[in-house]
């Protein structure tokens, strides 16, 4: 137990005063000659004793009456908590509070962010002069705080203009920075306030209990409404003006209650041009397709948008593309299969720009999109590693391995920079005809055999080999087409942000007839198509917080470049010279949308940036789970008596008042039958 306020103590003293007046005000007899004793003597025997009894009584009471009154004003308090605060004591506190996106959830007519601001400023108000308090958002961990508020009035302005980020709280990380600030502090008091709508995926760490006393205060609604666009995935291999293009989006129901019937749209360059509907059950999620034609070249942007919900931030997914006026495909010479292959139908444009490549010794990859090496024995060190390159920077290559190649030369300088698994060895001969072995196992639902076939049966066929290279599957591999041997026919590799697709035989008639059959013309040309489109669409998802840059050609260096970013802002950009180029690198990406780099009129690039959805998930961790990771308090209302409660414990103050109280009216009617027995004595 403890006394808030010690001072009052002194008045013990006045305890002394029913003792001092009873000592200076006690009766005094003086005899008194009668003519007989026997009635005095009587009055002595009954009611002498009685009386002293009262007299005692009553001074005992009224010393407790005191003593209770100035204990009272003392605020004597119970330790109910393990919070080691000392009355008095300067404290140092943290403030963490949550401005995710998923605080933008709504309930009733206030988003859960302007419900914890709410307690944050109540929290400020338990603090006094003389007091720090640090205060940390969730979202920027980065942010320098060197020193702590101890102008209170400038922390509540400051904690009034927080607003949402669209981004995921970083718990783990603002916890520890926390608790690094308090360990810091010489103040007796140390306390840790946790304002967040406590998200599962933010709180569930192995890490433990950074701090010994933090103070949970949770704010979520008790039933929420929400669907989010998880994913958008471009379907379609081929981009080509007038074109149907086939794009997948996964919805689901992040929420407590049944969604019926809701709208789910398709906006594209602007326009609304595909909406569909869907019904989901807590938990559940679904896959829609849209299909839209392209009409024009160039920059593509669009988004999938939902109906309004408790959580608007997760409502939207943008994505970005670039169509070309054709994908730019540099073949190596002598392929005429595969040029054949590209070229299907002379009664339409083809999507590709062919391009006969020189000796590969003088290629330069970087004119290309896609590059097929089909014929080649050896490469050299310098060439590979330019294919290295080419395709880290988002391009495609496809690599067919006929009988000529180098296996020691496709192990030491291919295989080596393209992170390729090494050739182990070949299978059968292209001068053994009885080396037989055909296709077998096929995974097709891999986007190059989408629109191949025309029925709902899909058989690739049964095309004879005899020849191939045998490769081990590593993990960083995607096998697409295997040999009824169980060996690798053709896999896919990304490096990067590209892609590379590898044959492991040749398309020679000595080595296989599958150049005969229907799935050749069709395969190669959505081969093709598929690692175009890959460099169109750009292999890295970003997210809101990912900084992205832009390599500037010699034309645009000097041109006034602006970056146009979805909040209608426009920020000036300024190039960057560095060993590889000139860039523009870009790290303001707090909103999430389409941002575009202009070159005065001319668009440069596009850039789609969504939120993570990660932080749609709104199940919250439950208390249990909470004091089994954490030493947390947890509050949910009238937080300042909550705060009073942990720091000095349960005031005892108003047990003492009606104690008090009680004895006063004792010492009454002690006080009042005395009176009453004097003036029967005296009648």
């Amino acid at each position: 137990m403890s006394l808030l306020n010690t001072a009052i103590l002194a008045g013990l003293f006045a305890a002394l005063l029913p003792f001092i007046i009873h000592f200076f005000t006690r009766s005094k007899y003086k005899p008194v000659r009668f003519s007989s004793l026997a009635f005095l003597k009587e009055l002595e025997v009954k009611n002498i004793r009685r009386l002293k009894i009262r007299q005692v009584l009553l001074l005992l009471i009224r010393t407790l009456i005191i003593v209770l009154l100035v204990f009272t004003f003392a605020r004597p308090a119970l330790k109910t908590s393990t919070l080691n605060a000392v009355p008095d004591a300067a404290t140092t506190s943290v403030i963490v509070l949550d401005n995710s996106y998923s605080m933008q959830c709504r309930e009733s007519d206030a988003i859960l962010l302007q419900r914890a601001k709410e307690k944050a400023l109540e929290i400020v108000d338990t603090h006094h002069i003389g007091d720090q308090i640090y205060y940390i958002i969730a979202t920027d961990t980065s942010e320098n705080i060197s020193r702590a508020y101890q102008d209170l009035d400038a922390l509540k302005e400051r904690i009034e203009k927080t607003e949402i980020a669209f981004q995921g709280a970083q718990m783990p990380t603002a916890l520890e920075r926390a608790a690094a600030l308090l360990k810091k502090s010489n103040d007796i008091n140390k306390e840790l306030y946790v304002l967040s709508d406590f998200q599962k995926h933010n709180f569930l760490s192995d890490s433990g209990s950074v701090f010994d006393q933090m103070i949970a205060i949770p704010v979520y609604p008790q039933t929420v409404d929400n669907l989010c666009v998880t994913q958008v995935k471009i379907l379609s291999t081929i981009f080509q003006t007038g074109k149907v293009i086939r794009l997948q989006a996964l919805v689901a129901n992040t929420g407590t209650r049944v969604a019926e019937n809701r709208l789910v749209q398709l906006f594209f360059n602007g326009s609304r041009v595909a909406q569909s509907a869907v019904s989901l059950e807590p938990g559940e999620q679904t896959t829609i397709l849209f299909r839209f034609v392209l009409e024009k070249s160039g920059y593509q942007s669009g988004s999938v948008v939902l109906e309004d919900d408790d959580l608007l931030a997760d409502n939207d997914k943008y994505f970005t593309f670039y169509t070309p006026e054709g994908i730019q495909i540099g073949l190596e010479d002598n392929q005429p299969y595969i040029e054949t292959a590209l070229r299907p139908d002379n009664r339409e444009p083809s999507p590709f720009k062919i391009h006969q490549l020189p000796a590969l010794d003088y290629v330069n990859p970087d004119r290309y999109d896609v590059l097929v090496l089909a014929h080649f024995s050896r490469l050299d060190d310098s060439f590979c590693g330019k294919l290295a390159d080419f395709v880290r920077s988002g391009n495609g290559l496809f690599l067919v391995l006929g009988k000529n190649i180098d296996i020691k030369n496709f192990n030491q300088h291919v295989a080596n920079h393209l992170q390729l698994p090494p050739v182990l060895e070949s299978i059968g001969s292209s001068e053994n005809r009885e080396s037989i072995f055909s296709a077998g196992r096929a995974d097709l639902a891999h986007p190059i055999f989408d629109g191949i076939f025309t029925t709902e049966e899909r058989d690739i066929g049964d095309p004879v080999f005899h020849f191939a290279l045998k490769f081990r599957p590593t993990p960083d591999i995607d096998p697409i087409i295997e040999y009824n041997t169980g060996e690798l026919f053709m896999f896919e590799r990304r490096l990067g942000e590209g892609t590379i697709i590898l044959c492991t035989t040749g398309f020679d008639p000595e080595i296989t007839d599958f150049i005969y059959k229907p799935l050749f013309a069709p395969l190669i040309f959505r081969t093709i198509g598929y690692l175009g489109v890959q460099s169109q669409i750009g292999g890295e998802q970003l997210t809101v917080g990912d900084p992205f840059q832009y390599k500037l050609s010699a034309a645009h260096v000097h041109q006034e470049l602006v970056m146009h970013r979805p909040d209608r802002r426009m920020d000036t950009v300024y190039p960057v010279l560095t060993a590889s180029g000139t860039w523009i690198q870009y790290p303001h990406t707090d909103v999430p949308g389409v941002y575009a780099l202009y070159a005065d009129d001319e668009i440069l690039g596009q850039w789609s940036l969504n939120i993570d959805t990660a932080e749609s998930d709104l199940s919250r961790i439950s208390e249990e789970k909470i004091k089994e990771h954490y030493t947390m308090n947890i509050v949910f209302a009238d937080i300042s008596a909550f705060i009073n409660k942990l720091r000095f414990g349960r005031e005892l103050w108003p047990f003492l008042v009606a104690a008090a109280l009680l004895f006063l009216f004792i010492e009454m009617l002690i006080y009042k039958e005395k009176g009453e027995t004097s003036v029967q004595e005296e009648s």
